[in-house]
């Protein structure tokens, strides 16, 4: 019987263990570097395009507020650059034509990845070919079709 006892205290406790885990490693939100590790021509141009982002993903716009966009969900920033990666298996929305009032030399987004969101749709806008830091695509489980964009096509 204590034998029983001891199992069922270290299975629930082990059950806790993994819950906290599992609640604590899910947030959507990942910040290794704030927004002063970049210049302000740097934040202000990479700021207008993740912007487009949020009107055209409305439950985007409704998360991503403020100029600090490395406080936003689903953005991580390091020294290096800006990576979004969004799973928001609710959210409708289009890709957005890239802003044209940015200097895209100084945009510092590396990585776009989007999963999960059917209601995603749309085709690549020749427009992202001017995105000339993104390294890595993802559209993952969305609704997103067409070719990627020539290098260089406005």
């Amino acid at each position: 019987m204590a034998l029983c006892v001891r199992r069922l205290v270290l299975a629930a406790t082990l059950a806790a263990a993994v819950a906290l885990l599992l609640c604590t490693s899910s947030a959507p939100v990942v910040r290794a570097a704030g927004t002063a590790e970049f210049t302000e021509t740097q934040k202000s141009n990479t700021l207008k395009v993740l912007q487009a982002f949020a009107r055209a993903i409305p439950e985007l716009g409704k998360k991503w507020t403020g100029d600090d966009f490395c406080w936003w969900g689903f953005v991580m920033c390091v020294s290096s650059g800006v990576s979004v990666s969004v799973q928001l298996s609710s959210a409708a929305g289009t890709l957005p034509e890239m802003p044209d009032s940015v200097d895209y030399t100084n945009v510092i987004i590396t990585g776009l990845r989007f999963f999960l969101m059917p209601e995603l749709v749309g085709t690549l806008p020749a427009s992202w070919s001017r995105l000339q830091g993104l390294t890595s695509l993802t559209f993952w489980g969305c609704g997103v079709s067409g070719t990627l964009p020539p290098r260089g096509a406005r």
